[in-house]
């Protein structure tokens, strides 16, 4: 029995030899952790129901299901942002779009999948062919029917004199509309029957004044962070709604409108049947818009505007859901340098109880609206997809992929692309297990969030009130009702995905890659030379049990801070995982004051830079560079929550390869080497010893940390 043990050790030996002989690199985070006695399994937060005081994950309202295993294992945050990184890559890239399930998986993997369970990304089972026997004409009335609508009016024993009855409206819409395209939108029509089935089903049990509140709520943006104002209406039709019904339903719509523009761009009208066009017919639900191939000016709020071609322009609350007889709205543009417009909320891919889809197919676009716009969900779905073209958003607060309580995409093929916003979006994952996300492939693109103060009105205390809490570029925010009327709702998961191209990302506090109170904010991109500017609490950073990741695959990078630099670059406060990951490229780190690398709280912080030569900067006799600060109830328990002494902090910065340097800034600008951090050095700040609290950092001249290359085949 010995000899066998002792053959399986030696097998051991030879193989782990031979591995090292062959050059696979060593896993560097092992050995760091294991200088501090500790493995991968004391990373992150495991809370027990016997912490005092500390909120209990079971309990926290609106949870999404991704957030306790993230908050207690951290590195799979990596995981997390690649595969949603990996599905906007296969799903975006052009050669792609017109596959059935394109716009299908996006949606699925980027967005419904990480609200609700129960769904897989096979198919919405929508009617792809027609019968012989059903016309568009037929369609329309069985749209009619399923909505409990007359298609004659009678009185006094013959037919009305008028209004026009339905029958009559739909024999003249139809014969408008060329022939040619009667196949692709009958289809569609039919589909809309079975899409408001759906949708009736899934608000059964909502309440007709809860319903009628939620469409006159404009200010979640501004008053729900602190726990400013209670919003019962919210919770009660979290509870009535039927969210699996509702999402069938939304999906449904999305990807109809997906079909109709694959059947729509293989037909060429004449000119005799353009003009025609545009042909309208009010339904129940919402007026149908066709227009032409001309340069149209199309007005909201529609059911639905399909659109040939032309440089059109877009006014009003159109692709968005309007009311409750109105839950759905879709543009459907098949090309053209394209204006939207609206000077009022709740525009271009909103949906309220309901779903907005913005689909353009091509063209170099213009968006500009107010707020809740350009991608954003609140108990529903709100989609923006443009395909194609170098492309300008524009807004206020609340969109370009943005959610509360329900889900907010942004969704952009090539194109050199620029986004600005003042607040709430960009990739943010609001109140009530919201999902916001912006997703790019291709391009060299701009994300800009206004700083300024005076500008937004929405003033930072962390920054002296002169610099914007934007919430922005992959923010995950919930709602903290601890210092005011208890009713604390968790975050959501925000996630801005960058596939390609340099970018450049600018913001004040509160953005890229970012969380507060149960909340999981991620920023990924994975190649180009990128630039990272902001404030505080930003890049990798974050407050109050939450998640917090910047994961860069490659480029060389630069990581900035202005104005009062801080709590960045890899921070946190109170039970924050934060994770900065730089995979590759000679990067620049350039910190303030309390950043790069820095654990407060008992929170997991990890700044890792898996190769090049690097250059990190700290201001003079700041906390950071690897560090875990101390707290007088890390050594002894609180008399009555002494949940700080049970838990475990760790600040880790880990530099894999490259010739890197550590750099001081004194007060005039000049820069001297760190003391204590250097180019292969290894070194400790753990700020209090009490065997749970452990900081330091590693500068390695080779191997990675294995964890995040499981994709590195791609």
């Amino acid at each position: 029995m010995k000899s066998r043990v002792c053959g399986l050790l030696l097998c051991i030996i030879i193989i782990l030899s031979s591995n090292s002989a062959l050059g696979q690199p060593k896993d560097r985070l092992t050995e760091a952790l294991r200088s501090w006695e500790l493995t991968r399994n004391d990373l992150g937060t495991r809370p027990e129901g016997y912490w005092t005081r500390f909120p209990r994950l079971d309990e926290v309202p609106h949870l999404l299901p991704s957030f306790p295993a993230l908050f207690a294992e951290p590195l799979r945050l990596y995981d997390f942002g690649r595969t949603m990184g990996n599905a906007a890559d296969i799903y975006l890239d052009p050669e792609r779009p017109d596959t059935p399930s394109a716009l299908h998986n996006l949606i699925y993997f980027l967005g419904v999948e990480k609200r609700v369970s129960g769904f897989r990304n096979y198919t919405t089972n929508l009617v792809t062919e027609l019968s012989a026997d059903i016309s568009l004409s037929q369609a329309l009335r069985e749209l009619w029917l399923r909505t409990d609508q007359l298609l004659q009016y009678r009185t006094f024993g013959t037919r009305a004199d008028w209004p026009d009855e339905p029958d009559s409206s739909i024999q003249f819409f139809v014969s408008r509309v060329p022939e040619v395209l009667h196949p692709p939108l009958t289809i569609f029509v039919l589909n809309i029957s079975e899409i408001m089935h759906w949708w009736n089903v899934a608000t059964r049990r909502v309440d007709a004044h809860l319903a009628t509140r939620l469409f006159e709520i404009v200010d979640l943006a501004d008053t729900q962070g602190d726990g400013t104002r209670y919003i019962h209406e919210l919770d009660d039709i979290a509870r009535q709604l039927d969210e699996h019904s509702l999402y069938y339903a939304c999906m449904k719509w999305a990807t109809a409108c997906d079909q109709l523009h694959r059947q729509l761009k293989t037909i060429t009208l004449t000119r005799s049947q353009n003009r025609t066009l545009p042909a309208e017919i009010a339904t129940p639900i919402g007026r149908i818009v066709i227009g032409g191939t001309g340069d149209d000016v199309h007005e909201g709020p529609a059911l639905a505007i399909i659109d040939l071609g032309g440089n059109d322009t877009y006014k009003g609350q159109v692709a968005a859901s309007i009311s409750m007889r109105e839950p759905f709205g879709a543009v459907i543009d098949l090309s053209g340098n394209d204006q939207y417009t609206s000077d009022t909320d709740f525009s271009q891919g909103a949906g309220r109880l309901g779903c907005g889809v913005l689909y353009d197919a091509a063209g170099d676009d213009q968006y500009t609206a107010m707020g809740h716009a350009q991608g954003f969900g609140l108990f529903g779905l709100g989609v923006v997809y443009d395909r194609s073209g170098s492309d300008h958003f524009q807004m206020r607060v609340s969109g370009q992929g943005c959610g509360y309580f329900g889900i907010g995409l942004l969704l952009d093929g090539s194109g050199d692309d620029e986004y600005r916003i003042w607040a709430e979006g960009q990739g943010q994952g609001g109140i009530g297990g919201g999902v916001g996300v912006l997703a790019t492939r291709g391009g060299n693109d701009l994300y800009y969030a206004e700083s300024d103060a005076e500008i937004t009105g929405r003033a930072d205390y962390h920054s002296d009130n002169k610099i914007t809490a934007n919430n922005v570029q992959g923010s995950g925010n919930g709602r903290r009702g601890d210092g005011s009327d208890g009713h604390s709702w968790a975050g959501g998961l925000g996630v801005l995905i960058d596939v390609g191209g340099d970018d450049r990302y600018e913001s004040g506090n509160w953005s890229q890659g970012i969380g507060y109170w149960f909340g999981t904010g991620i920023l990924y991109d994975s190649e180009g030379d990128d630039v990272y500017r902001s404030v505080y609490f930003s890049q990798a950073s974050g407050a109050h049990f939450c998640n917090a990741a910047l994961i860069d695959e490659s480029g060389d990078d630069r990581h900035e801070l202005w104005f009062n630099a801080g709590a960045s670059i890899a921070f946190g406060w109170d039970f924050t995982n934060a994770l900065l990951i730089d995979k590759s490229g000679n990067d620049f780190y350039q910190g303030g004051q309390s950043c790069v690398a820095l654990a407060t709280g008992r929170s997991t912080v990890l700044l890792y830079d898996g190769g090049g030569d690097d250059e990190y900067r700290l201001d003079e006799g700041k906390a950071g560079f690897g560090e875990s600060t101390p707290r007088d109830d890390f050594m002894q328990p609180s008399p009555v929550a002494p949940y700080m002494y049970y838990a475990r902090s760790v600040g880790l910065l880990l530099d894999t390869g490259g010739r890197d340097q550590y750099l001081r800034v004194l007060k005039d600008g000049s820069t001297v080497l760190d003391t204590l951090a250097g180019d292969g050095n290894q070194w400790r700040n753990p700020g209090a010893d009490d065997g749970k609290n452990h900081g330091g950092g590693f500068d390695f001249e080779d191997g990675t940390i294995p964890d995040f290359n499981l994709w590195d085949f791609r």
